[in-house]
């Protein structure tokens, strides 16, 4: 034990109280370094508590913050993926309109090709009617000729025989003069009849060029008569698909790959056979495969997917397809397969 004789004595009626050996103060320093040092500790727990306290508050913020940007980004996407949809859905409107005009422009040309023959044609046979004017020409200026040669014949015969006798004479003059008669009555009688036959001729050739006008214009007539079926079938098909898919979104939300499993394909023609690519739900690229095969896979992939299954059809620029071939096709297998067209249960 220590005694602290050194220490001054703090103690009220100290004199009255016993010496005594202690041990109070050097417990008490120990103890109260101890607490010092339990609550050093306990400040530098308290700080580093802090200072995790706010990391993990700014770690949360910044997961937050993560959180609404990852967000956002999602959001974004899916508005990308459906303007790219509606991009999509644009572009097919636009390559049906060139194919429209490329068939337009395709039977422009057929019709001025047949109208080229038929002028060729007609030219030929105006040629042959012409030939057949001069042949006939020809032929009045021979007999003509020949008259010309009969008449100077008589006329010699006639002075030979007004050499001889009087009477002779007489009797050939007056003969001559009958055959002379005779000769203009029947040079008068031919050209009448080359003439009317000249006429004849001419009133048919007439007639063919005014029936060949009559021709031309129905022919033109039932070209700009089909022209305008055609335009008015392709019109009313696009207005059918138009109102079609109105009252389908009027019904139900815009179609659009989003959330789905999409299934491509390739449509046209290639000399003069129809052909098809496809490409299956998560593929990379392209096979070709026939009709049969393609309604096949679209069954399949209808089964499994339900109504996920997002066809996607792509008729190329040079499909080599007319407008009505290339909706024809896309309405048919629309509507048998993409969710887009399937009745709701």
């Amino acid at each position: 034990m220590h005694r602290f004789d050194n220490y001054m004595e703090l103690r009220l009626n100290q004199g009255s109280q016993p010496s005594e050996t202690t041990t109070w103060p050097g417990f008490t320093n120990v103890v109260v370094i101890v607490l010092m040092i339990f609550m050093l500790a306990m400040i530098a727990v308290i700080i580093k508590n802090s200072d995790l306290l706010q990391n993990l508050r700014a770690s949360e913020r910044r997961a937050a913050q993560l959180e609404t940007r990852l967000h956002k980004s999602e959001i974004a996407q899916a508005d990308l993926k459906e303007n790219l949809a509606d991009i999509q859905e644009k572009l097919r409107a636009k390559e049906m309109e060139i194919i429209l005009l490329t068939d337009e422009t395709n039977m422009l040309r057929t019709t001025v090709d047949s109208k080229s023959k038929e002028l060729d044609v007609l030219e030929k046979e105006a040629n042959m009617l012409v030939e057949k004017a001069v042949g006939l020409e020809q032929v009045i200026k021979s007999k003509e000729e020949q008259a010309l040669e009969a008449k100077a014949e008589a006329v010699k015969a006639a002075e030979i025989y007004e050499k001889k006798t009087a009477e002779i004479s007489a009797a050939l003059a007056k003969k001559i003069t009958e055959i002379s008669e005779a000769s203009e009555r029947k040079i008068a009688q031919i050209s009448t009849e080359a003439n009317q036959k000249v006429e004849t001729v001419n009133r048919k050739v007439i007639d063919l060029l005014k029936q060949l006008a009559e021709k031309e214009a129905q022919i033109a007539t039932l070209e700009t008569d089909k022209k305008d079926l055609d335009l008015s079938l392709a019109k009313q098909r696009h207005a059918y698909s138009a109102l079609e898919e109105k009252y389908i979104q009027s019904l139900r939300p815009p179609r659009s790959p989003a959330g789905r499993k999409v299934a491509s394909l390739q449509y046209f023609r290639r000399e003069g056979e129809y052909q098809v690519l496809f490409k299956d739900v998560d593929a990379d690229q392209f096979e070709r495969i026939d009709m049969l095969q393609l309604h096949a896979r679209l069954s399949e992939l209808k089964n499994q997917w339900k109504d996920k299954l997002y066809v996607n059809i792509i008729i190329p620029e040079d499909s080599g397809l007319s407008y009505n071939e290339a909706w024809s096709f896309s309405h048919e297998i629309l509507a048998a397969y993409d969710y887009y067209y399937q009745r709701q249960e």
